[in-house]
């Protein structure tokens, strides 16, 4: 999600960083009162069996072994 929030501050020479975090942390406040969560991104990997993957796996399992 992107969100583009347009605010006006009568003093902009006093920054505008603590404007944007009491905006930020009111909205995640609002947020957690409506009970709306936000989705993180996902990866799935499929892999095929194959000969090579099997020859990963056991060189994987190797090097672990003497890590150990």
């Amino acid at each position: 999600m992107n969100f583009t929030i347009h605010c006006w501050i009568n003093d902009p020479e006093e920054g505008v960083g603590n404007v944007k975090s009491d905006v930020l942390k009111h909205l995640w406040a609002l947020f957690k009162e409506h009970e709306i969560g936000l989705p993180f991104p996902q990866r799935d990997l499929n892999l095929k069996q194959s000969e090579a993957l099997d020859r990963v796996i056991a060189a994987m399992e190797s090097r672990e072994g003497r890590q150990q």
